[in-house]
């Protein structure tokens, strides 16, 4: 069990954290400097989770490029690989399950990590893109994924390890809880990571970026997928 105030301190947290990133990233939607005490203290949605904890309805769209290795050599100097894609979804609505965590997300990552031969994705991974309407779903995102324990991810956001200066900087383009146009949300992510990837990511750019994840979710949160992407073949 994770105590409320914990859980609430890493919230309060996590959307300071991706307000600021959103600062750097020129198509952000949301674009507020935001305070500790302003996300704690924020209008309540549905007890516990307040507005700076939820993401706006954003207009926008998203375009990416897939090609074979022998074209994307071609027509780009410097392509972002895909390393491993994995897909999966529930077979019941999650809402009457008695699960904390999606099996479809937890199953998702591990088929694109074992494609990719990761086995430490929070030492393997050099940044991350994960879908994250909401707070509180991004940290139950971060123990799907192995970032950390399960239980365990307020302890390791309140730490900094998913800050831009920490060991996995999880959505420097201030993510979904910043801009979500709803249908190209879960692809912007993917170009997000395959620019952190290909060094182009501008003034949000984790320094160094060579293996990244990125993850959308979809349905009635019911469908999950990851892919990573990497900067060499």
């Amino acid at each position: 069990n994770i105590p409320e105030d914990q859980a609430r301190e890493a919230a309060a947290l996590i959307s300071v954290t991706h307000h600021d990133s959103a600062l750097e990233n020129p198509y952000a939607h949301i674009k507020i400097k935001v305070s500790i005490e302003d996300a704690k203290n924020a209008p309540i949605i549905t007890y516990p989770v307040r507005l700076l904890d939820v993401c706006p309805t954003s207009d926008g769209a998203c375009a990416v490029v897939l090609a074979s290795e022998e074209k994307a050599k071609k027509i780009c100097k410097k392509p972002a690989w895909i390393k491993g894609v994995g897909f999966r979804g529930e077979e019941f609505f999650l809402g009457e399950s008695n699960k904390s965590i999606w099996p479809s997300a937890t199953e998702a990552a591990q088929h694109a990590y074992q494609q990719a031969g990761i086995k430490n994705p929070l030492k393997e991974l050099d940044v991350a893109e994960v879908y994250n309407p909401f707070t509180y779903q991004e940290m139950i995102f971060y123990e799907c994924f192995g970032f950390c324990p399960r239980g365990k991810s307020p302890d390791y956001v309140l730490k900094g390890t998913f800050s831009m200066a920490g060991a996995l900087p999880c959505d420097p383009s201030g993510g979904v809880l910043c801009t979500n146009p709803i249908g190209a949300s879960g692809l912007i992510r993917l170009a997000e990571a395959a620019r952190q990837v290909t060094g182009k990511a501008g003034a949000r750019q984790v320094e160094g970026a060579k293996l990244a994840l990125s993850h959308a979710m979809g349905g009635i949160d019911q469908f999950n997928g990851v892919t990573i992407v990497g900067a060499k073949l």
